[in-house]
């Protein structure tokens, strides 16, 4: 079936009056630190932006960024899709460095997708300096 059909699409009209279709988009950032335990999951509780029903998308590009606390500590969080790792990002053993990760996705209705911290503790730094976004290519 065509991706297009899929999609839940908002429409909008050009400046030459030919109606255009919005991809689905998504911001959505910290905005208080974040005490992490072993095998937390990171929810975001700031939505900036939500263009169409995100979910619904078939191929996605992902990112996170993130700003340790004022801890000396590692951080590492994995990208998890439906409970398998795609990739791991990492912040040094230092107060307030920064980390990302970013991956393109193949997204299917249904599909969950979330941040997890691997390791023992970690603080992530609030005030909307952490971030997790992502497109609809």
């Amino acid at each position: 079936m065509d991706v297009m059909m899929k999609l839940k699409c908002q429409s909008g009209q050009s400046n030459n009056g030919e109606l255009q279709l919005k991809k689905p988009a998504l911001l959505a950032t910290l905005s208080k630190s974040f005490n992490f335990c072993q095998n937390h999951v990171l929810k975001f509780d700031s939505i900036k932006t939500n263009i169409v029903d995100w979910y619904d998308a078939s191929s996605w590009s992902v990112y996170l960024n993130f700003i340790t606390s004022n801890k000396d500590e590692w951080l590492e969080l994995d990208l998890i899709k439906n409970n398998n790792k795609v990739v791991r990002g990492h912040a040094a053993f230092d107060k307030l460095t920064s980390g990302s990760l970013q991956a393109i996705l193949e997204l299917k209705k249904g599909d969950r997708i979330y941040i997890n911290h691997p390791r023992g503790s970690g603080m992530l730094h609030g005030e909307h300096y952490t971030m997790f976004s992502g497109h609809n290519r």
